[in-house]
């Protein structure tokens, strides 16, 4: 599993450096997406989970805050 962010509305993702089934970020952009990648690793291809996408009313996230694995969809 790994985790992967967008910041041009979901046409380009990255991937971060986690594997952890929860992920903690800090100073989010306004409508930044998260998803997971997920593959079971019997050759079959990567699954990605729909898009979470963050909506804050500053710019920026201010705390840390956790995106846990139960907001987002396959």
């Amino acid at each position: 599993m790994k985790w992967q962010t967008s910041t041009d509305g979901g046409t380009t993702f990255t991937d971060i450096a986690s594997t952890a089934t929860g992920l903690s970020f800090s100073n989010a952009a306004n409508n930044q997406q998260y998803r997971a990648v997920v593959n079971n690793g019997l050759g079959c291809g990567n699954a990605n989970s729909a898009p979470a996408t963050i909506t804050t009313s500053a710019a920026a996230c201010t705390v840390n805050c956790t995106v846990l694995p139960g907001t987002l969809a396959k």
